[in-house]
């Protein structure tokens, strides 16, 4: 994430309090998900939302925010899918990039934003892009490319190409 390395972990950096959150809101087309990411007992997991983000979550009429994920839990509401702890990052990882072929994965599939089982490389060239390493876009392009299977999938190149010109 960009993070120095002789500074902090991502886990102590970004989440020093207990009511520290990173929640990101990803659009697909059918509809928006929240992927939480947060620390419980000193280690972070993240959580997938079936529903676009809502402020109030997470934040009461006060401007607190919730240190506690019951409380979260409420606001949400029993009506929207919240996925269990995800506390491992290669879990994290094969669920946004769609490789979930495995059984105990179904869950997840809705979450993909690819489907790749191959998708190693393509998170090391976007850190080295946000970390201003001099790449080419042959060379973007050829390790999207090659992190890709042969099955016959979909992808909506219009969509991605108006989230990148942005």
């Amino acid at each position: 994430m960009g993070i120095p390395k002789e500074k902090k972990s991502f886990d102590a950096f970004y989440f020093p309090y207990a009511n520290s959150y990173i929640v990101y809101e990803v659009m697909r087309e059918n509809g928006a998900y929240c992927v939480v990411a947060a620390k419980s007992q000193g280690r972070v997991f993240f959580r997938f939302i079936d529903a676009p983000f809502q402020q109030d979550w997470f934040i009461d009429e006060h401007n607190v925010v919730h240190s506690e994920w019951g409380r979260i839990r409420e606001h949400i509401g029993a009506k929207i899918q919240i996925t269990a702890q995800v506390t491992s990052y290669e879990m994290y990882r094969d669920i946004i990039f769609g490789n979930n072929r495995k059984h105990e994965m179904i869950p997840y599939r809705k979450f993909a934003i690819v489907e790749s089982a191959k998708y190693q490389n393509i998170p090391r060239t976007i850190q080295n892009v946000f970390l201003n390493s001099k790449l080419d876009a042959d060379f973007i392009k050829d390790t999207i490319i090659r992190s890709m299977s042969d099955e016959d999938i979909s992808v909506d190149l219009d969509f991605y190409r108006s989230q990148i010109k942005e």
